[in-house]
């Protein structure tokens, strides 16, 4: 079976957009997580809609909440442990901030597919 290679479609200047990363480390500390400096800096990648836009009525005000898929080669975080354990990285994108839930790695064709619902609040 031959795999196709999308990394010409990632990379195309008719699709790709920049958008911004924010990336935590940290350690632990007596059972709590101490956050490092975050650093930041940008992707190129295919940015799409994965879900319609949920909106919630709630007493404090309606919230709109909203999954997008973030496509690149660069691979993104969730949270994690082991030697360098850190936060899930959160992506600004049109003046919204997402953050990633899960990574779909289909390194076998040349990208990953990040997934980030929007944070509340931004």
């Amino acid at each position: 079976m031959m795999r196709v290679n999308v990394r010409r479609v990632i990379q195309s200047p008719r699709m790709v957009q920049t958008y911004q990363v924010t990336r935590t480390f940290g350690s632990w500390v007596r059972g709590s997580f101490i956050a490092g400096d975050p650093k930041i800096f940008k992707v190129r990648g295919i940015v799409t809609v994965l879900s319609a836009k949920e909106l919630q009525f709630l007493p404090e005000g309606d919230r709109v909440m909203g999954t997008m898929a973030f496509y690149s080669q660069e691979e993104l975080y969730v949270t994690h442990a082991g030697e360098q354990p850190g936060l899930s990285d959160t992506i600004l994108w049109h003046g919204n901030q997402y953050k990633i839930i899960q990574i779909n790695p289909w390194t076998d064709y040349g990208y990953y597919q990040n997934i980030g619902v929007r944070m509340e609040g931004v």
